[in-house]
């Protein structure tokens, strides 16, 4: 066996260590960036309606709750600029 040969193995593992760091960034961006622009801000309402209110009261529909969010953005802009 060569020395070259020896080395490929590290040299694989240290690129799948690589890839492996490379896509847990990938995804933690992807995360950051979804919650950033609210993404997930349905999704976290209904969680929350489901622990507040259980079964006893409808959730609002998607078209509701973003209609209700860009309505309390207009008349709350907050830190806006405009």
């Amino acid at each position: 066996m060569t020395a070259t040969e020896s080395r490929r193995p590290a040299r694989t593992l240290s690129v799948r260590a690589g890839a492996a760091v490379l896509g847990r960034a990938g995804r933690a961006v992807t995360w950051y960036m979804r919650e950033l622009m609210g993404d997930t801000a349905y999704r976290t309402y209904l969680d929350h309606h489901a622990a507040t209110h259980g079964a006893d009261v409808a959730p609002m529909t998607e078209r509701e709750f973003w209609r209700g969010r860009m309505d309390e953005q207009d008349q709350n802009p907050g830190a806006r600029c405009c």
